[in-house]
């Protein structure tokens, strides 16, 4: 009996913030720039190619470096050293 009151006492407050998530408002958008304002840009952020670019590198380099270290280890496994 006490382990079912721990999973009701542990289950009740994570679903009532589950729930509360989709009743609270979300903040509105907000409103569009005017055509006045800002001259020639575009839609989305202000981020150059450059960071995108960097952040690409960044990822493959980890990932091969994974790579690389999964395969190492393998090799010892097999080879018992």
């Amino acid at each position: 009996m006490k382990g079912f009151v721990k999973k009701i006492m542990l289950v009740v407050p994570v679903l009532l913030m589950m729930l509360s998530v989709n009743f609270l408002p979300a903040q509105t958008p907000p409103s569009p720039p005017s055509h006045s304002e800002g001259g020639n840009q575009g839609k989305g952020g202000s981020a150059t190619l450059e960071d995108g670019a960097e952040v690409v590198l960044a990822l493959v380099a980890g990932y091969g470096a994974w790579l690389l270290y999964r395969r190492l280890n393998k090799k010892k496994e097999t080879t018992g050293a």
